[in-house]
């Protein structure tokens, strides 16, 4: 945040400043719901509803950890969503295939 504010870069962890783990963790229970209604419309109760649930897990650990002072921690929190979203689509390709 700090480099970001130096060189005039308008980010949204500028504008949540102290609040940047409820912008977070509402921008993460906004994904989780919409990909569920979107997920259940679309393919019904299965498998997918596991990786949903480690992936919804991974995120609320992210958002535990997460400290708005520490730039290295949050870039490693940040990078580690490529896990989060790997979950979901190994159990969506698990329930297409065994489905």
């Amino acid at each position: 945040m700090a480099d970001d504010a130096i060189i005039g870069i308008k980010s949204s962890a500028i504008a949540f400043k102290q609040h940047v783990k409820h912008a977070v963790g509402a921008s993460y229970l906004l994904a989780i719901l919409l990909l569920s209604f979107g997920f259940y419309e679309k393919l019904g109760i299965d498998l997918w509803i596991g990786g949903l649930a480690l992936m919804a897990a991974h995120l609320a650990y992210q958002l535990r950890r997460l400290d708005h002072n520490d730039p290295p921690l949050a870039l490693h929190l940040f990078q580690s969503n490529r896990d989060a979203g790997l979950f979901l689509v190994v159990a969506v390709l698990l329930s297409q295939i065994l489905g």
